[in-house]
């Protein structure tokens, strides 16, 4: 267990979470650069300006570690629009957003807050996908997007990326000539791999495996009837019992697909203790028929099912 977390913390550690471990870190050219983009991006939408110390109670701030204006060292910036790193920042952030997209015609989802969407003449839609401050439109239509990126860069300042390629941690590649378009997250595994030490560099004393543990072709789905009918069914749920050793807390799981892909999976342990594997699939089926809920309202209210 010892190695095994250390293993997981040297990886972490490679990640700089302030200015002077940047300046260290092997990549600090790309982590300056990085941070240099983000400050020209926060200074172009005039999110602060220099100003002495406070005398009542607006929000003030020292100057960012390697960004002080020149010849003004001694001064504190004035925030005149909420930052990221305070608290009512992504509030703020999303009620602009959210005031400047129902103004432009836009329906927010009620099944999702993120999640917006407009209608055209011809039974269309255009949707706009909201995560932080990422955004990916979607539609048949070209014409209808990059009307949608011209409202949007007369608000904000916006990198458009044109196609979208990877967001989130998973890639999207097309083929024009099948006309198919396919997400993967090979990128996302191997990161995860390689941080647990599963990336070929494993040792039997640093993973959470049994000393020379190997699993069964028997384990897995290898017949045609088997393959052919997990196609069909759109989820699944499955359960541990106490499974947890330390808390006696059993571990439930879910998994939906849509056009025979997986869209939405979990696996956790239950927040409570139960005392019977019956109340165990209770509270597993109760879980998976919650977010079986929320999917068929959520593709119902896009007009997708």
């Amino acid at each position: 267990m010892v190695a095994y977390a250390l293993s997981v913390k040297v990886v972490d550690d490679m990640v700089p979470s302030t200015y002077r471990e940047t300046e260290s870190n092997p990549d600090s050219i790309r982590w300056s650069e990085a941070m240099e983009e983000e400050m020209r991006s926060l200074q172009k939408n005039d999110f602060w300006t220099l100003a002495h110390l406070p005398k009542d109670e607006e929000i003030y701030m020292i100057q960012p570690l390697g960004f002080k204006a020149a010849g003004k060292e001694d001064l504190v910036c004035k925030l005149k629009k909420s930052l990221y790193g305070l608290k009512q920042s992504p509030r703020q952030w999303y009620k602009r957003f959210d005031g400047f997209m129902i103004g432009y015609g836009y329906t927010r989802s009620p099944y999702d807050q993120c999640v917006y969407m407009h209608k055209l003449h011809d039974s269309e839609y255009v949707y706009l996908l909201l995560y932080v401050d990422d955004m990916l439109i979607a539609f048949r239509n070209y014409l209808a997007i990059r009307k949608l990126k011209e409202g949007l860069s007369s608000e904000f300042k916006i990198n458009d990326l044109r196609g979208a390629k990877k967001i989130l941690g998973m890639e999207i590649e097309r083929d024009m000539v099948k006309g198919s378009l396919e997400l993967t997250q090979k990128s996302y595994l191997q990161k995860m791999l390689k941080k647990f030490s599963f990336d070929g560099n494993a040792k039997a004393v640093s993973t959470q495996l049994a000393p020379h543990f190997k699993f069964l072709a028997l384990m897995s789905h290898v017949l045609v009837e088997d393959k052919d009918y997990m196609s069909k069914v759109p989820y699944a749920s499955a359960v541990d019992y106490a499974g947890d050793l330390d808390k006696r807390r059993s571990t439930s799981g879910y998994a939906f697909t849509l056009a025979g892909a997986p869209v939405c999976w979990r696996c956790t342990f239950q927040s409570a203790v139960d005392i019977s594997t019956t109340e165990t699939e209770y509270m597993a089926v109760t879980e998976a028929v919650k977010e079986a809920l929320w999917l068929c309202g959520l593709l119902e209210d896009l007009e997708i099912a």
